[in-house]
């Protein structure tokens, strides 16, 4: 997709920071349309469709909270006549403004047109410490479920910060 090489694939969106005039309240509402390029395999267009909005604000003393919802949608995916739907929910903490923790999820339900519906996942727990010197250390647990096949992952970050 998107091999057109001209200007047939579009996107557009709308952005949105503190709607409406609540502090820390972000939307974004999108739509894309993508060309079926010049493969010559008849392939269909593909539109995408999403709507999110995010939130921030403090939940206690020193504990800062972000809630984020978003629902994606795909028309004809990969240019195939496959619907695909997306929809993730997350939560994110900071405390002390050192600390940090993630845990999100996200659905995709596939509406296949020849054949049987699939239902994937992912699953992810973060968490991490940044010191004062730019230094921050993270580690993280995912599990996916792509195709009936479920994958646990453990990994960890260790990154350098450097502000010029």
């Amino acid at each position: 997709m998107s091999n057109t090489e001209d200007f047939s694939s579009y996107s557009v969106t709308f952005d949105s920071v503190d709607l409406a005039g609540f502090k820390g309240l972000n939307t974004h509402v999108g739509y894309r349309n993508q060309s079926e390029g010049d493969a010559d395999v008849d392939l269909d267009r593909e539109d995408g469709y999403a709507v999110g909005a995010n939130y921030t604000f403090p939940l206690a003393e020193n504990i800062e909270a972000m809630v984020l919802g978003e629902w994606v949608g795909l028309r004809n995916a990969d240019g195939g006549e496959d619907d695909m739907d997306y929809y993730t929910g997350s939560l994110g903490l900071t405390i002390h403004e050192n600390w940090n923790l993630a845990l999100s999820y996200t659905a995709r339900n596939t509406d296949v047109d020849a054949g049987d519906d699939v239902d994937d996942h992912l699953f992810q727990l973060t968490g991490g410490y940044t010191f004062d010197n730019g230094i921050s250390f993270d580690v993280g647990y995912l599990n996916t479920e792509e195709s009936d096949v479920d994958t646990h992952t453990l990994g960890a970050l260790l990154a350098y910060t450097y502000e010029f």
